[in-house]
């Protein structure tokens, strides 16, 4: 089921019922009941129906209850819970369906619009008549009427149900095979703990699962379930959004390498249950492993559930003073070759307003800090009709929908968008938006990370150069992915010649705290070295050299 369809199952049901405490369980049902969707969904077209007749509306009941009826026999004879939790399906549909629904209001206006304030009064009159009698006016029986007649019917049916016994059979049935302890514990009720037991039975589950259960309660902590990650993609899937089909699972699951298309490529993510936080995203911290053929797969998850216990990541967990070891989960999804691939980033204090970088093919080298970017900052709304402005106003419809300032990663192919990943701002890009006065510095360069620094800079070509500094140097280097985080966290600053100011070795020195400026000169850089004391402001990007 896309997303689009789930979408269009969620208006035609929230249309329908009229009471929000029926919403949840009934969109939970047509969405991964599949049987009892196309009957369900097919009965709310007949019902929405401002003309439908009673015999219509009877016969639709009818069959409901004789199949929950079937069910509830069947149980009795298999004691499976899909049999119980079918029967209590089919029964409570008749329930939503007579009491405030569309089909009680059409009746209600229609009863108005013949009667006018005194229709009260005249079904006052139909209420003391027995339900095989319809109310005669003008020697004709009124449509209405009938329907008022045959919704009464059903409501007395209904309460039948309840004073014989059966409801309560049913729910203290439901007790035996979820205890209340674990209702209780996730704060929701049987159906929701019905459906997740069985995603989570599955060992692996999908966009489309999770995405279903957030429509309906978005709430729930899913991140101990899926990752902080995989929330990101279900909330842009249930959006409506173009986001590449994607699985998650945990590197225990064989499951998934069975269903999943051999022919494809994949691209496989972390979705640590800590990471993209509202307080520290963990960006860059894991791997990530792009355009894997199915017979790399298994190699790669085993590769990218390991990155939770690198050198980078313990570095990383001291910082933000982890106590507890997180859980990996991951993440397969459908890999997209793209001509541009990029990163936005929203402005905390202006929703309208965020920061575009993006490079041609894929968005490794951005994020990564390999790449220089192309940058567009984005203000406001404006009638420009570039490639940026239009990517950039979509960015702000999302994160205005996901009432956050966001971090997006996506892609651009052929003409179309594609959305990838998406987690919450955790830093302030303010000092984007910002004009300087150069004048009394000697260099200057892309501002990553605000705060002033001030020692003696020190190059490095690569890693393995690095050597325990003293505790003054700024370090120096043409760039820093992930693996540079245990290094920049022993120097005072940071500068780099290549990588924006959306890549993940920028995001991370924003949230160490540690002064940053990227997109340096090349030629500058090399000179910087020589001299003995420098100042650098990551706010705006300036650098001074204090002594040569």
């Amino acid at each position: 089921m896309k997303n689009c369809e789930i979408l269009e199952i969620k208006d035609k049901i929230e249309n329908f019922v009229l009471d929000e405490t029926w919403v949840g369980e009934f969109l939970l049902d047509c969405f991964f009941n599949k049987q009892f969707a196309k009957k369900a969904l097919n009965a709310v077209n007949m019902l929405s129906n401002i003309e439908i007749k009673s015999e219509d509306i009877d016969r639709v009941l009818q069959q409901f209850k004789n199949t929950s009826k079937y069910y509830f026999y069947k149980y009795k004879k298999t004691n499976s819970i899909d049999d119980l939790m079918n029967a209590e399906t089919y029964w409570m549909f008749i329930e939503l369906a007579t009491n405030n629904s569309i089909l009680t209001k059409n009746i209600q206006q229609e009863l108005i619009k013949i009667y006018g304030d005194k229709y009260l009064y005249n079904l006052k009159k139909i209420d003391s008549l027995k339900q095989s009698i319809y109310y005669k006016k003008n020697n004709e029986y009124l449509n209405c009427e009938k329907n008022y007649i045959c919704i009464k019917k059903w409501q007395d049916v209904q309460h039948l149900f309840v004073s014989d016994g059966r409801l309560n059979y049913l729910y203290s049935e439901m007790d035996l095979h979820y205890p209340k302890l674990l209702i209780s514990n996730t704060n929701f009720n049987y159906k929701f703990t019905y459906y997740l037991t069985k995603i989570l039975d599955k060992q692996y589950s999908t966009i489309e699962d999770y995405s279903k259960l957030y429509l309906v309660h978005p709430s729930y902590c899913y991140n101990d379930l899926i990752g902080g990650k995989a929330l990101g993609l279900v909330k842009l899937y249930s959006l409506g959004l173009n986001v590449p089909y994607a699985y998650f699972t945990d590197i225990n699951s064989k499951n998934l390498l069975k269903i999943i298309d051999k022919r494809k490529h994949y691209a496989v993510r972390s979705s640590a249950n800590i990471e993209d936080g509202q307080n520290n995203s963990f960006a860059g911290i894991f791997d990530s492993v792009l355009n894997v053929p199915y017979k790399n797969l298994e190699n790669a998850m085993l590769y990218v559930a390991d990155s939770i216990n690198s050198k980078r990541a313990l570095t990383y967990y001291e910082h933000v003073n982890l106590k507890t070891k997180p859980k990996m989960h991951l993440i397969i999804q459908e890999f997209i070759d793209p001509d541009i691939a990029g990163v936005w980033m929203g402005d905390k204090a202006n929703l309208n307003a965020g920061l575009l970088e993006y490079v041609e093919g894929c968005g490794e080298g951005l994020v990564s800090g390999k790449k220089n970017p192309t940058r567009y900052i984005f203000k406001n709304r404006n009638s420009e009709n570039s490639l940026q402005s239009i990517l950039s106003m979509k960015m702000v419809d999302v994160q205005n929908k996901l009432h956050a300032a966001s971090d997006i990663e996506w892609c651009y192919k052929n003409d179309e968008l594609y959305f990838l990943q998406a987690r919450y701002v955790t830093t302030d890009i303010g000092m984007m938006f910002n004009q300087y006065d150069f004048n009394e510095t000697d260099y200057n360069a892309t501002p990553a990370s605000p705060g002033i620094a001030i020692g003696r800079p020190i190059l490095l070509n690569n890693v393995k150069e690095f050597v325990e500094p003293l505790g003054d140097e700024i370090l120096l280097t043409w760039f820093t992915d992930p693996e540079w985080v245990p290094i920049m966290k022993k120097f005072k600053g940071v500068i780099t010649a290549v990588g924006g100011f959306l890549s993940h070795a920028a995001i991370i020195c924003r949230e160490m705290n540690l002064p940053c400026i990227v997109e340096m000169d090349k030629t500058e850089l090399f000179m910087l070295k020589d001299a003995k004391k420098i100042k650098i402001d990551g706010s705006n990007g300036s650098i001074k050299i204090l002594e040569r």
